[in-house]
């Protein structure tokens, strides 16, 4: 007699060719809105299994105004979740994979309240977008600057072979994670722990170094002035870490490195907030979670009172820049 707890195995069967189908059409999607080319990048993206770099994610289940925020983690190995998990990973948009800098590997699915999700996955189309300008061809060294959630690594191992390919973040849990799912596709990069910052000088001599940055709307900065004037200057980094701004900027950096050949694309991105929504968002950060303040409430009436300043209509309009550096050895074909 079956068990209804188990789910038969033509049940698994059937998910992984509904993951087979929502890859092709995420894939279609992207070369229908002109964002992928045939060539190596798409045959990648193919060939990436997004449900094994990231067989579990985070859906948010509270308001933008509710506190504390609460989230489900889904875990692809729970039949119940594998639908809707499926949409997450194939929908195009960015994924959450880690909440207050937890261990990534050993998690038990279920909802977590408060606290701030610490790394995700880029969107899609700005991934594949970026990977087709990189120009990734077969034997090069290519450094990734901040894993995430591994799908960066993987298009580069792909395309450019495992020993070539180094990838950096700061953050051990993520980079464990990224070494074990990595290895479950077949690839075995050097994974590194360390500040992307300043690189890792042990895989040079590079012939592709990925990193971006973003520039922000005026009143996300003034809004950011604020937050530092209750909490400081550091940066915060997952649950406990804070880091200082880098000295130089990244620019500088390589043009005094070997790879002086840089070229820089920006990519725009707008959204539209209102001031409570961007203080619901604030309370589900790293950097301004409330049980950082001494006084959250004022805090909360200042921010409030400034983004009102700023809103048009009562939006807030954010137009933003991503700015990618490609930089490579002078003299290589581009």
């Amino acid at each position: 007699m079956l068990d209804p707890l188990v789910p038969p195995a033509h049940a698994a069967v059937a998910f992984e060719e509904r993951a087979e189908l929502a890859q092709a059409e995420m894939v279609a999607g992207l070369e229908a809105a002109g964002h992928l080319q045939a060539g190596p990048v798409r045959d990648a993206f193919l060939a990436v299994r997004r449900e094994v770099l990231m067989p579990q994610a985070y859906v948010r289940r509270s308001g933008p105004d509710e506190t504390p925020p609460r989230w489900d983690l889904l875990d692809w190995a729970v039949p119940p979740d594998r639908e809707e998990l499926l949409g997450l990973l194939y929908g195009g948009e960015s994924v959450l994979v880690q909440h207050d800098g937890e261990p990534v590997l050993g998690r038990v699915p279920g909802t977590r309240s408060g606290g701030t999700m610490t790394a995700m996955s880029s969107t899609v189309g700005m991934t594949v977008a970026l990977l087709q300008r990189l120009g990734l061809r077969p034997g090069q060294r290519v450094l990734d600057v901040r894993t995430g959630a591994g799908v960066t690594a993987a298009v580069a191992c792909r395309i450019a072979g495992d020993t070539g390919v180094v990838t950096v973040d700061r953050d051990e849990h993520v980079t464990a994670a990224a070494r074990e799912r990595l290895a479950l596709l077949g690839h075995r990069p050097t994974v590194v722990t360390g500040d992307g910052a300043h690189g890792w000088s042990a895989g040079a001599d590079y012939d592709r170094i990925f990193v971006s940055y973003a520039h922000h709307a005026e009143w996300t900065v003034v809004l950011r002035g604020l937050i530092q004037s209750h909490l400081g200057e550091d940066r915060r980094a997952g649950a406990t870490g804070t880091s200082r701004e880098p000295g130089r900027r990244y620019e500088d950096d390589l043009a005094d490195s070997a790879f002086s050949d840089i070229v820089e694309h920006r990519i725009s991105f707008s959204r539209a907030w209102t001031p409570l929504s961007v203080l619901g968002c604030l309370r589900s950060t790293s950097f301004a979670r409330p049980d950082l303040f001494a006084d959250h409430a004022g805090f909360e009436e200042q921010a409030e009172d400034l983004l009102h300043q700023h809103a048009q209509d009562a939006v807030l309009h954010e137009d933003g820049v991503f700015t990618v550096l490609l930089a490579r050895r002078p003299g290589t074909t581009r």
